[in-house]
C-alpha cells in the first residue's frame, strides 16, 4: 500500500510512501495485521519480526499450556523459504517451546483461503476510502473488519529485529 492512498488513483504517484501489510491468522484465536513503516526492509527479517511477536503472545497466554506442535502455513514468498526462517523454526524446537513444526507453503494462484479472504477486505475497504497519513493507514486497515467477527490486531513496526544475523 502507497501513501497517501486515495480512493481515485493519482496523476503523479512516482513520490509515494510504500508501506507493506503483514498479515498472521492463528485459526480459532486471533488476526495479526503488522503495518511496517517505509523505513522497514521487506525482508525475512520483517516476516520473523512479525511471526516472533505473534507467538511470543500465545506463548505469554498459554503458558505451559501451549500446543507441542506448531502447523505453520506460509506463502511461497523467498522471506519465508530461507535458511533463516528454519534456523528460527529449529530453534523453537532446541528450546523445547515447540516438539515439532510442520510447515506448508499454499500452492500457487492459491485463493479462497482465509487468509486471502482477510487481506481481500482490507483491499476492498481501501477502495472505498483514503488514507493520507500513517495513523489514517492504520485506523482503516482495522476499520475494514468493523463487520466482522474477527477483529486485527493492527500493530505498527518501525524496526525489526535482526534475525538473520543472530541466527
Amino acid at each position: 500500500t502507497d501513501l497517501p492512498h486515495t480512493e481515485t488513483a493519482l496523476k503523479a504517484d512516482g513520490n509515494m510512501v510504500e508501506t507493506k501489510i503483514t498479515g498472521i491468522l492463528v485459526h480459532g484465536r486471533k488476526f495479526d495485521c503488522y503495518v511496517s513503516e517505509p523505513q522497514v526492509k521487506h525482508d525475512t527479517n520483517l516476516a520473523l519480526t512479525c511471526l516472533h511477536s505473534t507467538l511470543s503472545e500465545l506463548w505469554d497466554e498459554d503458558g505451559e499450556n501451549g500446543p507441542e506442535v506448531l502447523y505453520l502455513q506460509v506463502d511461497g514468498g523467498s522471506e519465508n523459504k530461507n535458511q533463516w526462517m528454519l534456523a528460527y523454526l529449529a530453534t523453537l524446537i532446541n528450546l523445547g517451546i515447540y516438539k515439532k513444526i510442520k510447515m506448508c507453503f499454499l500452492p500457487v494462484g492459491h485463493t479462497h483461503e482465509d487468509i486471502d479472504q482477510a487481506f481481500s477486505r482490507i483491499s476492498m475497504h481501501f477502495r472505498r476510502v483514503s488514507a493520507f497519513t500513517f495513523p489514517d493507514l492504520l485506523a482503516q486497515v482495522k476499520n475494514s473488519f468493523k463487520s466482522s467477527l474477527i477483529v486485527p490486531n493492527v500493530v505498527q513496526i518501525g524496526q525489526t529485529f535482526d534475525f538473520k544475523d543472530h541466527l
